[in-house]
């Protein structure tokens, strides 16, 4: 490695260092500010709705009521919208952002989203929308998310399974916790051979032989798979009189 790329990698650290510590200000240069700056191999411009744009764009606590028009997604891996008051989720919200491998969305007011919301994002591996008002997930939201390895959907107002989570193959960890589930099908896991963490608890979960089949998948070690649900749900063998 050359003294030039040395000194250049110093100058890049430093300046994340900066943003990391809610400082705005590189070697002079107002990052809100400056026509344009490189961080993380992106331009960042005046023109960009967001703290930063770049591969790695930060979106977040800014008061957005819904996706900010202008993030320029090409060359966008990670986007950070957490924290702000969008309520609605839109089909062409992040059209053009074919590389974006991790997308953000906790801690808003999202209550709805059009089933087209995702579709193009065929490289996102990692999806946040827990700690929003979310009642229900349109068929097909999920469906074409193929390599999608965690979804987060914790602490919102779902009555149901998502029933597209049952064609997200490669998923390994999957958060339901603090929802209002009453029942998930056992079988709804069966495809999802890849689920190592799998978190169901605080939910209304009606005790019956369904969920006690639910729990012995998640709790059977075959072919070496044995899936975490952090604190444990229960559901006894014998429901209602009735031997499952």
């Amino acid at each position: 490695m050359g003294l030039l790329n040395v000194v250049l990698i110093y100058h890049v650290l430093n300046g994340l260092m900066l943003l990391n510590t809610g400082l705005f200000e590189f070697y002079g240069i107002n990052v809100q500010d400056a026509s344009y700056m490189l961080i993380h191999g992106a331009e960042a411009s005046t023109g960009c709705p967001c703290n930063l744009c770049a591969a790695v764009t930060y979106c977040r606590n800014m008061g957005h009521t819904i996706v900010p028009v202008g993030i320029p997604g090409r060359d966008m891996t990670s986007l950070m919208l957490s924290g702000n008051s969008i309520g609605h989720l839109y089909g062409n919200d992040f059209r053009d952002m074919n590389a974006l491998q991790r997308l953000y969305l906790e801690n808003n007011n999202i209550r709805n989203m059009d089933r087209y919301t995702f579709t193009g994002l065929l490289n996102l591996e990692a999806l946040h929308l827990d700690n929003n008002q979310l009642e229900y997930i349109p068929d097909g939201t999920f469906r074409n998310l193929s390599k999608l390895t965690r979804l987060f959907l914790n602490n919102n107002r779902l009555t149901t399974f998502p029933g597209d989570a049952s064609y997200l193959y490669k998923l390994q960890k999957l958060t339901l916790n603090a929802n209002l589930i009453r029942e998930i099908t056992w079988t709804s896991f069966m495809q999802l051979k890849q689920l190592r963490f799998a978190t169901l608890w605080n939910n209304s979960m009606t005790c019956d032989c369904n969920t006690y089949e639910l729990i012995r998948w998640f709790t059977r070690t075959a072919s070496g798979r044995a899936v975490n649900t952090g604190t444990p749900i229960s559901c006894p063998e014998v429901v209602g009189g009735e031997t499952c």
